[in-house]
Formats: structure tokens, C-alpha cells, sequence
């Protein structure tokens, strides 16, 4: 099999606002250059992301944090408390979809990281929506966040976006839950559960979310990015990690090798290290100045 260059990108932690100007960069690179491109990075100081359709006064719903700076992203889903984690940033031209669908690019993704955790000898699991009505497929996985397309064109989509009773998930009394859900649903997305989320059962029998993606999708080419906790943060007390579950620290570096590893064997990529241009940070300078650093943006809502 003939392999494709993709970018590879390890930036050093940065702000919110660059973060996500640069993930934005990524999918207008692919779209111009018709290539994959694959960045790992961490946020500093700790950031609260809102989902594009997410209300910035739903943030008060989170009182533990109310002290991080927050910035609003371009795809779906719900908030996510960006502390101890590793964040990922994949973005290439539908005709390089390893799945040929993207909204079980998820999946794909995510089975790379079960495959991670096996070989650490922990059990997780890709979520089941109880109410699926096949293990292959559900058709709410295909919709985009139930708050509507978005007015330029392209559909921001996360991986929580099935409609999915919050009692089912979540009974009455679940405790942490019952105070930042409002609505019908709770705030933070690593509180809600999908199709392709990664799940582990804890030591006391809680199921616990550990990664989590979303999308948006512009005409020629697609950004995914996701989340994966590596241990509890004290902006979100109510959500263990890596760390927690396994009974031991578990540093970026160490799962971000390993997680690159198994990737390359199933995609038929070849990593390019490569850092950005001069060209390429100023433009993310211009992104931040003009949308993600400007109240217009992260308070459009």
C-alpha cells in the first residue's frame, strides 16, 4: 500500500484561543494542500472550551471552573475543562478517510487508544447507546449537535451528539451530575456518553468517561479533535483520569508515543515531523486577534 505523508505537529502547551486558532489553520491547510495533518498538544493555563453551540452563561453551571480563562471551539459537544490531558487535532480530505465516513472516524480513532490501554493491561471500552438500534451503526451519531447547522455552511458535529435521555445515563441522586445539568443535559462533555466514547469502569463501579472527539466539516475536508483525561484536574474534582484509574501518574509524552505508534499502524500514513512556518503562525496570530481571543466570538451565544 502506497503511503501518504501526513504533518505531524507536537506543539508545546499554549492558551485557549491559540489552540484553537491553530486547529482552525489545520483544516485550511488540508482543504488546500488535499493532505493529513496530525497535531498533539496541552493548554496552559487551564482552559475552559465551550462546544459551538454552547451558551457562554452556562459556564456560571460550573462553579469549580469559574477562575479559567475560556474560549469558544469550532465544533460540537460540551464543554471540556482542558488541564490533565492531551489534546489532538487531526484534519485531511474526506477522500483520505481511513473509514470512508466521517462520523466513524470516532470510532477508528478511538480503538487506537483501547489498543493503547490494553497493552498497559487496563480494560476500557467503546460506549454503546443502550437504545442503538444496531452495534454498527445508529443514525444519531450522522447528526450534527442538536442545536442546528451552523450559518456559513460547515457542520460543527461531536461525538456526544446522539439524543440520549440524561436519565438513563445519569439516575436521580448521581450526585456531581445533578448540579450542572440544566436543561435536560449535563454542561461538561465528559459527563454525557456516546456511540464511540472511551469508558472505564472505576474501582468503586462508576463508568467514567477517559476520551472524547468532535468534528467540523467544512466542503473538501474535516478537523477532528478530541480530549483524553490523564488525571483529575481541581477545575473539574468530579472527573478522574488515567492516573486515578490505573494507580499510577501517566505522563503526555508516555501516552502520546505510544498512541502514535499504534495509529501508524493502522493508517496508511507516514509521520513527518514538522513545526509551523512563519507564514502559518502568523495567520493563527491573525485568528486569535480577530475570533478566538474576542469576546464576539466566545460570547456569541
Amino acid at each position: 500500500m502506497c503511503q501518504v505523508g501526513c504533518r505531524l505537529l507536537m506543539d508545546l502547551p499554549a492558551d485557549g484561543a491559540w489552540n484553537m486558532a491553530l486547529d482552525e489553520l489545520l483544516l485550511v491547510w488540508a482543504e488546500r494542500t488535499g493532505q493529513p495533518i496530525f497535531r498533539i498538544y496541552q493548554w496552559m493555563p487551564a482552559t475552559l472550551s465551550l462546544g459551538y453551540f454552547q451558551r457562554w452563561q452556562d459556564r456560571f453551571r460550573h462553579p469549580a471552573s469559574l477562575s479559567c480563562p475560556m474560549v469558544r471551539r469550532p465544533s460540537g459537544g460540551g464543554a471540556i475543562l482542558h488541564d490533565q490531558e492531551l489534546t489532538y487535532c487531526m484534519a485531511l480530505p474526506y477522500c483520505l478517510l481511513p473509514t470512508g465516513d466521517p462520523s466513524s472516524l470516532y470510532g477508528f480513532v478511538h480503538e487506537t487508544l483501547l489498543e493503547v490501554f490494553t497493552d498497559w493491561g487496563f480494560k476500557a471500552r467503546l460506549w454503546q447507546c443502550p437504545c442503538a438500534v444496531s452495534p454498527l451503526r445508529d443514525e444519531a451519531s450522522d447528526r450534527p449537535d442538536r442545536c442546528g447547522m451552523v450559518e456559513s455552511g460547515p457542520v460543527p458535529t461531536s461525538s456526544d451528539a446522539p439524543e440520549i435521555s440524561p436519565e438513563t445515563l445519569f439516575p436521580k441522586g448521581s450526585g456531581p451530575l445533578e448540579t450542572t445539568r440544566l436543561g435536560g443535559e449535563p454542561f461538561l462533555c465528559f459527563q454525557r456518553r456516546s456511540r464511540w466514547d472511551v469508558v472505564a469502569d472505576a474501582p468503586e463501579g462508576m463508568e467514567v468517561k477517559l476520551a472524547g472527539s468532535a468534528q467540523r466539516r467544512s466542503r473538501a475536508a474535516l478537523l477532528q479533535h478530541g480530549s483524553i483525561l490523564l488525571a483529575r484536574s481541581p477545575a473539574s474534582p468530579e472527573l478522574p483520569g488515567l492516573a486515578e484509574l490505573l494507580g499510577r501518574p501517566v505522563q503526555p509524552a508516555e501516552l502520546a508515543q505510544v498512541w502514535l505508534a499504534r495509529l501508524a499502524e493502522r493508517l496508511p500514513w507516514a509521520w513527518q515531523a514538522d513545526s509551523l512556518t512563519p507564514q502559518e503562525r502568523a495567520e493563527a496570530h491573525r485568528l486569535v486577534q480577530t475570533k478566538y481571543g474576542t469576546d464576539s466570538w466566545n460570547l456569541r451565544r
